[in-house]
């Protein structure tokens, strides 16, 4: 796929998202996205930067990592406003348990430096894991099932190297799977059915 067609398609999925124009470069950077897509967000404006592995991908799988990558950045802002106040109000029980446990524990240092951090890594892990659901249900609210499907099986195909910390806050694909199947079948907000094979 050439680099102007990506951002053609990019641009058609940015205005269906109603998100502003995507910039698209290319530009090596490290292993750790295996898809060799990256998306960032500057300056409230979404920037896809593509690497060479992306000419690996298959055609659909290249077209759902560009929707799952707008998708992403039409979900972002909307998403973190309402999970702030959450976050913030854990992040200060995660330091009153550092607290307590210190004091209950008689130690007056290393109970709340490894206890609150500990915490607040798992509560960061799992609002990450939240926001992962909410853009695949954006996804197939927006793009339908069989975007989704290649999303997912681009996960499956390219998994996360052992020692890359993305593993510790991204759901594996059958979970995400299961996640929709789940809000599809309790007839969650907008996710279409999944149509016959």
């Amino acid at each position: 796929m050439e680099i102007d067609h990506i951002r053609a398609l990019a641009c058609d999925y940015a205005a269906k998202l109603n998100v502003g124009e995507p910039a698209v470069r290319q530009a090596r950077f490290s292993s750790w996205a295996p898809t060799g897509l990256r998306p960032r967000m500057s300056r409230r404006r979404p920037v896809l930067i593509v690497d060479t592995r992306f000419d690996g991908l298959e055609t659909a799988e290249k077209e759902a990592a560009i929707a799952g990558a707008l998708v992403g950045a039409a979900t972002s802002p909307r998403y973190w406003r309402h999970m702030g106040w959450t976050g913030f109000l854990l992040l200060l029980m995660a330091l009153i348990m550092g607290g307590v446990s210190a004091s209950l524990s008689g130690w007056a240092e290393p109970v709340p430096l490894v206890v609150s951090p500990a915490f607040s890594l798992l509560v960061t892990a799992q609002v990450h894991r939240r926001f992962v659901y909410a853009v695949d249900r954006a996804t197939v609210e927006a793009f339908g099932w069989a975007v989704i499907d290649a999303s997912l099986e681009l996960h499956r195909r390219t998994p996360f190297k052992y020692l890359d910390p993305q593993r510790l806050y991204t759901p594996k694909w059958e979970q995400r799977m299961a996640r929709l199947d789940r809000l599809r079948e309790s007839g969650g907000p907008k996710v279409p059915a999944r149509p016959a094979n």
